[in-house]
């Protein structure tokens, strides 16, 4: 969503700074992925990942939440150094922005006239999730929709837990 504000040229910030929001691994993945290795900064994954379709194959086998982001991330662009770039650009100080990107970890305490949670969430729902890792993201998801003062607007995984909830009221005895 940064690249997609900045292409937009509107001001933002990235709550707890850019460093944050492991810019580096995704830059580093994007070489990978264009196959020049040389300019990789990370080691290890320069050593545990031949090609980028090896990086692939360990995301999707895993599950891997990160990794499935940055390759999401990188099928949205053409030219990451260049968004970056444009990003960079984009940033300003935490009193003036248009637009205040923050993760679900980093929202709590604070608050927002609007909220818009992203579909970068886990499937709460899925079989595949333990019992505790789906507690873990479901308190997640409560903490980052109660950011929202006036507006709340949905992603795909808390409109899935609401109609959950629903048919689960309407099973319980009355």
């Amino acid at each position: 969503m940064a690249m997609y504000f900045s292409r937009k040229g509107l001001p933002l910030t990235l709550v707890g700074g850019e460093e944050a929001y492991a810019l580096a691994p995704l830059e580093n993945a994007y070489w990978l992925s264009r196959g020049e290795r040389g300019r990789i900064t990370d080691r290890r994954l320069a050593r545990e990942f031949p090609s980028f379709r090896d990086y692939v194959e360990m995301a999707e086998e895993t599950k891997d939440a990160e990794m499935l982001r940055t390759i999401k991330i990188l099928d949205s662009t053409r030219n990451l150094p260049q968004d970056l770039a444009r990003l960079r650009q984009s940033l300003t100080s935490a009193d003036a922005p248009m637009v205040t990107l923050c993760t679900a970890h980093r929202a709590k305490g604070l608050e927002w006239p609007w909220v818009y949670l992203m579909d970068d969430f886990p499937d709460v729902l899925s079989p595949d999730l333990d019992a505790e890792a789906r507690d873990q993201e479901i308190n997640l998801l409560y903490v980052a929709a109660t950011r929202a003062q006036e507006h709340l607007v949905l992603n795909e995984q808390a409109e899935a837990v609401v109609r959950y909830m629903a048919r689960q009221r309407r099973r319980l005895p009355a």
